[in-house]
């Protein structure tokens, strides 16, 4: 997979890649030995193009927070209104309801929304890779049965 289409994954595709990709054929045990490495290559790439994005998102969530709360204090300048193309807020938020307001900013919301994303696939990953674990450990068991 190029890095565009690992940055294009969802939750969902995630899954259904690995729904594929956990799939053992035990008529070829040794062929599936060898492919366990291979998987783990797969899902250790993924994780770590997420996990840089995720750096890059928090940051960007960061700044965001920051922005949006001089924007509802009224402390920011308007070259940066007129640069994100906002409109100037008409109150001034006291510092009790601050949070409140950030928190429930559209702004905010797609920055959290893209953090969580990175997140979640990172977590999915790490279970994966896991199982990768077991996976070797498995066929093995499967070898001494036979």
């Amino acid at each position: 997979m190029t890095e565009n289409e690992i940055l294009q994954l969802t939750l969902d595709n995630l899954t259904s890649h690995w729904v594929e990709d956990s799939k053992i054929d035990f008529t070829e045990v040794g062929k599936e030995s060898l492919r366990t490495g291979a998987l783990h290559a797969k899902y250790l790439k993924i994780m770590a193009i997420h996990t840089n994005k995720l750096r890059e998102a928090s940051r960007a969530l960061a700044k965001i927070r920051n922005l949006r709360q001089s924007y509802y204090d009224g402390s920011i300048d308007k070259e940066t209104e007129q640069k994100y193309n906002w409109k100037p807020f008409p109150y001034k938020v006291l510092k009790g309801d601050m949070e409140r307001f950030i928190e429930s900013d559209d702004f905010v919301q797609k920055a959290v929304t893209i953090v969580a994303k990175h997140e979640d696939i990172i977590e999915t990953c790490k279970a994966i890779i896991k199982e990768l674990g077991n996976r070797s450990y498995q066929l093995n068991r499967y070898r001494d049965w036979e």
